[in-house]
């Protein structure tokens, strides 16, 4: 598909509609946001066409609603619309406002670009990030919107939050807030039946009263190394996920004498375990070496699972998660085991690590969670350092988040749900997202340098389970 290009039709920073109260003009960021990276988290929706619909994407109203609708929702979601304070390492919530642009896409239609979602345009439909969005200073906005506006009718809305004051959970639950008050203002302009007007209360942004810095050793690299990366989604649908199940639990049973799997795992670490299968090999063939220990880490949600000190909950915002790191390492290091490895053999560790760090958080306190937290990005931050000194001593490292059952498709903005759900990375990682036909389908995004892309996409499983 030809390059798209994009015109700006409206650029300006939105702020909240009612001001923020004093009392309210400060937050204390938490040890698991200084812990975050400091990037952005991008999410484009995309929206398809609306044929003689009476809120069109593209009409002069709707979009003044969309505006309208933005500061009415960062009312509730305040420190958005602040800025970072580099100073002291907090967020000053003097509603400076989020960086909003409207632009018309030209080159090519919804359609084709829903039909090419691997090519290099994606970062097109996000705005841009001065410096590239690597850090928060006193002058960049915390969140930056571009709503692209294709020609024959479709859109697609990108959003950039900084990581330090959001996790996916709460940048999600942004939009959809977002989506809500837009729809509900629409459908009262339009003089439609019913009233679904949307009311937004101020939201609770409390992660420092739960993990406070005290004296913990926090200053490190971002996670991951800022490079030029390619862009792939992999699509496994339901039935593909299905057919993993009944070849783990055929493996299982083959070297356990027969016995049945007691506790069958998650369709998400079943994908992540062939992923990551399929990258270790994929690391050693762009060396042209054999296998070489690995770790993987992929990151888990806090919220509804801590019971033992303050309980986290669905309704609370910034960053409540960590990283928790799984090993794998070679039978035999002086044999080639890329032909051996398994991807079942992998699903024991994600589930062991996954598990441990599971039973830590329900059970232990805030201080022991904080310092497991540290420990398991120190763990990975050295790795990608390289802290060996020998291609014996050598490990390779990947980090992978599951985005699968977060509310992805309900940014309704009185368009219709997303046709579809993309994001967009300047290091390697995957991410795994719920597909969009709702049939326990995933689509797995993969961020990775073009040379060992070109490997991944040759990987036998990655051919016999997914299509892109």
């Amino acid at each position: 598909m030809a390059e798209i290009h994009t015109r700006l039709l409206t650029e300006k920073l939105i702020k909240p509609s009612t001001p923020t109260p004093a009392n309210l003009n400060r937050i204390t960021l938490s040890l698991l946001d200084h812990l975050s990276p400091s990037t952005y988290i991008n999410i484009i929706f995309y929206y398809n066409p609306i044929i003689n619909h009476p809120t069109p994407p593209h009409d002069h109203q709707t979009r003044l609603h969309l505006q309208k609708s933005l500061s009415d929702a960062l009312t509730a979601f305040y420190p958005l619309a602040g800025r970072y304070d580099r100073d002291d390492g907090s967020i000053k919530c003097d509603d400076q406002g989020v960086g909003y642009a409207e632009v018309e896409v030209e080159g090519c239609r919804m359609v084709d670009f829903l039909d090419d979602l691997h090519c290099q345009n994606l970062n097109r439909l996000l705005p841009h990030l001065d410096g590239g969005g690597d850090s928060g200073n006193s002058s960049t906005p915390l969140v930056v919107i571009q709503v692209n506006l294709f020609k024959c009718g479709g859109a697609a809305i990108g959003v950039c939050v900084w990581h330090k004051i959001a996790d996916t959970h709460t940048t999600i639950q942004f939009i959809n807030a977002w989506a809500a008050k837009a729809a509900s203002d629409l459908q009262i302009a339009g003089d439609d039946d019913g009233d679904c007007k949307v009311e937004l209360q101020r939201l609770t942004f409390n992660g420092g009263s739960f993990f406070p810095l005290k004296n913990f050793p926090v200053e490190m690299p971002p996670l991951g190394h800022d490079m030029k990366v390619v862009t792939r989604r992999f699509v496994l649908n339901g039935r593909k996920v299905s057919s993993l199940r009944t070849e783990f639990k055929e493996y299982y049973s083959k070297v356990n004498g027969g016995a049945s799997v007691r506790t069958l795992p998650s369709r998400v670490t079943l994908v992540t375990a062939v992923f990551w299968k399929a990258l270790i090999g994929t690391a050693a063939a762009s060396r042209h070496t054999r296998l070489r220990p690995s770790l993987l880490s992929p990151a888990m949600n806090l919220r509804g699972r801590t019971s033992s000190f303050p309980a986290i909950s669905n309704d609370s915002y910034g960053n409540f998660w960590t990283p928790f790191v799984a090993h794998f390492n070679p039978k035999n290091s002086n044999e080639d085991d890329r032909a051996t490895l398994s991807w079942q053999d992998l699903v024991g560790p994600i589930t062991d690590a996954m598990q441990t760090m599971l039973d830590l958080v329900q059970h232990g306190s805030g201080d022991e969670i904080s310092r497991a937290a540290i420990k398991a990005f120190q763990e990975v931050q050295e790795t990608m350092a390289g802290g060996g000194h020998g291609e014996e001593e050598e490990v390779d490292a990947f980090i992978c988040s599951s985005w699968c059952r977060f509310p992805l498709y309900e940014a309704d903005f009185r368009w219709g749900k997303p046709a579809c759900v993309s994001s967009d990375n300047r290091f390697e990682m995957f991410i795994l997202m719920d597909s969009s036909d709702g049939d326990e389908g995933i689509d797995v995004w993969v961020y990775m340098d073009q040379p060992k892309m070109q490997l991944l996409e040759q990987d036998p499983h990655i051919i016999a389970f997914t299509s892109t």
